[in-house]
């Protein structure tokens, strides 16, 4: 089984993925277009990808996420793979819902400095459509947990 996780920065994908694989065991393909090959954006072109295969092949389920996956352009690119390369392997999206003041607030709370991924945030919000009967997660609730007035 593979598990495709969509959400905006700072929606909880991160510990949601980490609750998950200590719970099921799963193998954890977080950021899947990080390091590609040649730097290509393709999902394709992926250096997760071989390691996807094995662990698909050795029968492990795995969670396959990527800030991306916010675009349906990039979900339509990941079907495309899936049913090139998995085409016996069941798959389901899950998506964490389009809150991006929870997500703003989360991230401001983190320590580590996000700037980076609030200008992400600031991007992938104002696109990020959940598709009609898609399962949707709740996000996280970071130190600011108020929802916005």
């Amino acid at each position: 089984m593979i598990t495709l996780i969509a959400g905006l920065p700072g929606s909880g994908k991160s510990h949601w993925i980490a609750d998950e694989v200590a719970r099921t065991g799963s193998v954890n393909f977080d950021d899947f277009r990080a390091n590609s090959f040649g730097n290509d954006p393709r999902i394709a072109r992926s250096s997760k990808l071989p390691d996807l295969r094995q662990a698909i092949t050795m029968g492990l389920s795995a969670l396959v996420s990527d800030i991306a996956f916010c675009e349906a352009a990039m979900r339509a690119e990941m079907e495309q793979l899936l049913e090139q390369e998995f085409p016996r392997v069941p798959h389901a999206w899950l998506f964490f819902e389009a809150d991006a003041g929870q997500c703003r607030r989360n991230l401001e709370d983190d320590p580590e400095g996000n700037s980076e991924r609030l200008g992400m945030l600031k991007r992938f919000a104002p696109g990020y459509k959940i598709p009609p009967g898609a399962e949707v997660l709740p996000v996280w609730r970071g130190k600011s947990s108020a929802p916005d007035s």
